[in-house]
């Protein structure tokens, strides 16, 4: 028996809120195919005072118009049934939503998914467990397995919406309506309803008429908590004791009381003993700690006990957001349990992270915005009243809305608290989140954050003696691309129209219009009558330069496309920017541009200086005008840093630095990066920590720790401990190398990679991760695969959808293959049963040309770069994508590397003495099948006698 709707009374007597509910099968993603098929849609009318809703299901489709794929006869009784009143109903997909619109309908179909993100924006589209708590309802844990159902939970999340945004202030419904109404879509009028119900209620509840509208959408925000107070370190250093340390890992210790799952681990306890040490000594240490090891808690257990003892703050870095989240959600909960020590931790993160309150007004003053900035800002607008912190990160904000993000977040550039008023009020997100770090004992950063605070001279996270770096093989990487420079064509030509953009004749927008806009409706009869006087020369100045942009990276194009040519027609997307190349033709016609535009950006520089100085003399005229100064503040920071940029690149190129430029679609990107990044850590991260401890399951290169060593700046006799890995990798992974391949530049290569690939995936079943070196042989050896293994998933990066979405797809599907690049070689958990063969095309060596690569080879290694960089370099790739296997104890598989490099030449011991000891097979190609289903299925499952 279905279950009637109950609405308020007032929403069934607006004929605009009368509503149908439709619901279609799961899969279809077109409601006029889904109606061509029997049974596949469903529609229901809501009973009004309790009656039983009216049902409607599509008439059988005629023969012809299945094999059309549409149902017009079912699309012309659907929308008899829905009449006037508006469909609703409930896809997760939003493109499978938005097919609604085909059908004629008087009233545009409304998307409730869209309705529920905007009203709970922390959900994101599609978490149905999470809705339905929130809107405290029942349904099935499933999704809906047929149309009826799937009406049915489609009407009863409509339902919970209204009764939900009835009991919202009805002057916050007033400005959803405000944005809203601005957009023709059908989210308006849901909001739009909802405001006049509040509206008779206002007047026949209590009489007291329209309330007051709301003047200042901030006003909405919710309470935000002060931080606590900043730590006081204490004034003389008390040394942790590592054998309390040890004994709170340990059997019958502090954690294991905690923890319902908990494990013994002797590597793990051997670590933290040896980071109190170092944390005691005041000294480095260089930790590699094989998976498994749980040296996350290794390291924080001694770093909580020896920060709440003295009163100091220890900075943990990691390369990921999910280890991040790790850190603060799972482990820093876990150990205020179990150490019951009155200990603080946060995470801190970039500016960009958080909402910029004055950014936010500004935008909502857009007066052109598009339909999508409306949905974005109403999103906004609820999740402003129940966040404490302003971090992106709580909103599920999809990819099309990171671009208008970009345009509310904090930025380094307009961000002057001595101008905003949020900052003085207390409610600046990000002031806040500065001040909780503060008062932290574990302080969360990642690398890029920490290597900002190194280049911006320790301006972004409080002061801190004591650093744990985890995931440290990804630093150097991250040193690179922090410590260098950036320039971006599209990049500068966005400022550029952010800040002066032509309408029509002598009208403009951009910040220079807006000022202009502001002087005449804001300030005084002096400022009014100035107005255009100001404004005109700066946006004089933006006019001039936009041309000059553009003849500099056409100018830089035409050098690539020559230097291309002159290499034989390689088309390569980087381009080293090399003292040789610099005295080409081209280049110089390139730094001519550059000659022009460097005056074209200093008269701009000018332009908004005159404008800054000139409306200083009027602060305080109104808080909009003093806003606006904030943003012509940080305008002519950016114009002198991208000028200064452009110069350092192009005309003052340093001997230290490495210069580069990048081609894609959006045009030219030009680069710089330090070429010996280990120097720079030594004399800034490690000369200003008296303690750094660096850790990752990958550090060690046949054995030592040197080339880590000399890559980050460490001295030669820095501490460092070996930790193995738990895992018994001789009975729980088999590695099989083949030595008959034919090398990569072979003819006969491809076809044989494909042959032994499909071999090893027939036999596998699925449960297959395909690790390549390159975007192209993964394209290949996917339509490979389709066409050859037509009883498997074949699922590849780059074509089936985003990583996440991949993984997802891989883990909830049997008999699956996932091939992936670059990204999959790491990060990725796939526990137990979801992955049991992993193959290894190549080994990961990167390629020459790479400009860093090209760079620091003949700079800093010579003759020997091979052996002492590219080498160690791979080999450390090499086990990073080696540990997706066997991520648990319980965990079985086999490892396939197809690159017989590894057998045949020298350096290929280094990749094999630096591989966790699994039980490693030498074999032929032909024989990759029957060893891989021999291992995974064979009688005993494991420890199957060699031979075969």
């Amino acid at each position: 028996m279905t279950r009637p709707l109950d609405l308020p009374a007032e929403a069934l007597l607006d004929a605009s809120e009368s509503v149908v509910a439709v619901g279609v099968t799961p899969g279809n993603a077109d409601v006029l195919a889904a109606l061509a098929e029997p049974g596949a849609v469903a529609a229901m009318r809501p009973g009004a005072d309790g009656a039983q809703p009216a049902w409607w299901r599509p008439p059988p489709a005629s023969r012809k118009d299945r094999r059309r794929g549409i149902g017009p006869d079912g699309a012309e009784a659907l929308v008899f049934f829905i009449g006037q009143d508006r469909m609703v109903w409930l896809m997760p997909d939003a493109e499978a939503a938005g097919s609604a619109a085909m059908l004629p309908l008087p009233t545009m179909p409304l998307d409730l998914w869209s309705v529920a993100t905007l009203l709970f924006p922390t959900i994101g589209r599609g978490e149905r467990r999470r809705l339905w708590a929130v809107l405290d309802i029942t349904l099935p844990d499933a999704p809906p397995g047929d149309a009826p159902q799937a009406a049915e939970e489609a009407g009863r999340v409509y339902e919970a919406l209204v009764s939900h945004v009835d009991r919202l202030d009805v002057r916050l419904l007033e400005e959803a309506v405000r944005l809203l109404g601005r957009t023709d879509a059908a989210e308006a009028d849901f909001f739009q309803a909802a405001l006049r119900r509040g509206m008779r209620r206002a007047f026949t509840e209590d009489g007291a008429g329209t309330p007051e509208s709301a003047t200042d959408p901030t006003e909405f925000l919710g309470e935000i908590m002060a931080p606590p107070e900043a730590l006081r370190p204490a004034s003389r250093i008390e040394q942790v004791d590592s054998d309390e340390v040890a004994a709170a890992l340990g059997p019958g210790g502090r954690l294991a009381s905690a923890l319902t799952e908990y494990e013994d681990r002797a590597g793990q306890r051997e670590m933290a003993q040896a980071v109190a040490n170092t944390l005691n000594r005041r000294d480095h240490l260089l930790v590699e700690a094989g998976t498994g090891t749980g040296k996350s808690l290794a390291y924080l257990v001694p770093a909580v006990m020896y920060a709440v003892t003295n009163g100091r703050r220890v900075v943990v870095s990691t390369n990921t957001i999910n280890l991040q989240m790790q850190l603060h959600q799972k482990d820093v909960p876990l150990l205020q349990q179990a150490l019951k020590l009155p200990f603080r931790a946060a995470v801190a993160k970039g500016r960009s992270n958080y909402i910029c309150l004055r950014r936010w007004r500004g935008f909502l003053r857009d007066p052109t915005p598009a339909a999508p900035e409306l949905l974005f800002a109403t999103r906004i607008l609820f999740w402003l009243r129940e966040t404490q912190t302003g971090d992106r990160q709580e909103l599920a904000l999809s990819d099309e809305e990171l671009g208008a993000w970009a345009q509310v977040a904090a930025d380094v550039d307009s961000c002057t608290p001595q101008l905003c008023r949020h900052h003085r009020q207390g409610v600046c997100f990000l002031a806040r989140a500065r001040r909780e770090a503060e008062a932290a004992h574990v302080v969360i950063v990642n690398h890029a954050l920490l290597l900002a605070d190194i280049a911006l001279e320790n301006q972004v996270l409080p002061p801190y003696d004591d650093l744990i770096v985890d995931e440290a093989h990804h630093l150097e990487e991250e040193a690179t691309d922090q410590l260098g420079l950036r320039l971006e064509q599209h990049a500068l030509l966005g400022l550029l129209q952010r800040l002066s953009l032509r309408i029509s004749q002598g009208r403009y927008g951009g910040l220079f219009g807006d000022i202009h806009s502001l002087l005449l409706t804001t300030g005084g009869p002096a400022l009014r009558e100035r107005a255009a006087d100001l404004a005109q020369p700066a946006h004089d100045a933006v006019e001039a330069v936009v041309p000059l942009v553009r003849n500099l990276f056409d100018a830089v194009q035409g050098f690539a496309r020559e230097a291309a040519d002159t290499a034989g027609g390689n088309n390569e997307r980087q381009l080293r920017l090399t003292a040789g190349n610099r005295r080409t033709d081209s280049w110089e016609r390139a730094e001519e541009t550059w000659v022009a535009l460097s005056e074209g950006l200093g008269a701009l520089g000018r332009a908004i200086a005159r404008l800054h100085g000139t409306l200083s003399d009027f602060r305080g005229a109104s808080e909009e005008l003093d806003e606006k100064l904030a943003d012509i503040v940080g305008a002519e920071r950016e114009v002198d840093d991208t000028r200064a940029r452009l110069e350092a690149i192009i005309a003052a190129p340093q001997s230290d630095m490495i210069y580069w430029l990048e081609v894609d679609w959006r045009g030219v990107t030009l680069r710089s990066a330090p070429l010996d990044v280990g120097e720079l850590l030594r004399q800034t991260l490690f000369a200003s920590c008296d303690c750094v401890i660096m850790t990752s399951a990958t550090l060690q290169v046949g054995g030592s720790f040197r080339y880590v060593q000399e890559r980050l700046g460490l001295e030669r006799d820095t501490s460092s401990l070996s930790v193995a890995s738990p895992f018994d990798f001789r009975h729980q992974a088999l590695l099989c190398v083949p030595g008959d391949l034919p090398p990569p530049s072979a003819p006969t290569y491809p076809d044989a990679l494909h042959g032994a690939l499909h071999d090893i995936c027939q036999s596998s079943g699925g449960q297959t991760l395909i690790l390549f070196t390159s975007h192209a042989a993964l394209r290949g050896a996917y339509l490979a695969l389709r066409s050859g293994l037509p009883g498997l998933t074949i699922l590849g990066q780059g074509v089936d959808g985003p990583r996440t979405q991949l993984l997802e797809r891989f883990r909830s599907t049997p008999g699956t293959v996932l091939l992936g690049t670059s990204s999959f070689w790491e990060g990725v958990d796939l526990l137990g049963e979801a992955l049991t063969c992993l193959v290894i095309v190549k080994l990961p060596f990167t390629v020459p040309t790479d400009p860093i690569f090209a760079a620091r080879s003949e700079e800093l290694y010579g003759d020997g770069a091979f052996m002492g960089y590219a080498v160690p370099q791979a080999v450390l790739r090499l086990k990073q994508g080696f540990g997706r296997l066997i991520r648990s104890t319980t965990d079985r598989g086999v490892v396939v590397i197809l690159d017989s490099r590894v057998l045949t030449k020298r350096y290929g011991r280094v990749f094999l003495q630096s591989l966790p000891p699994a039980d490693m097979r030498k074999c032929r190609r032909s024989q990759l099948g029957s060893m891989v289903a021999k291992w995974l299925h064979g009688p005993s499952g494991l420890n199957q006698p060699r031979g075969g």
